[in-house]
């Protein structure tokens, strides 16, 4: 590989409440028809939340429970 990703994606920080903080990526797949990262983005700035852009608030909310829990989310896969 040339180090260059086909997909390219962002890693996001979101911190719910005081110590509960969760990680999700924004990694679009536009060949399945998903918006360009360029295009999440830009909404993004515009304060404009897209489904692939709630769908990593989800998951980053998911992460934050199991952090905070104390739980790992890959055990038993």
């Amino acid at each position: 590989m040339d180090g260059k990703s086909r997909h390219p994606g962002m890693l996001f920080k979101f911190e719910f409440y005081e110590n509960v903080t969760g990680y999700s990526s924004l990694h679009p797949w536009p060949e399945l028809g998903d918006k360009t990262l360029e295009i999440e983005l830009k909404a993004l700035m515009n304060a404009e939340v897209t489904p692939a852009f709630f769908r990593t608030m989800n998951y980053a909310q998911i992460d934050a429970e199991s952090r905070f829990e104390g739980r790992n989310l890959f055990e038993g896969l």
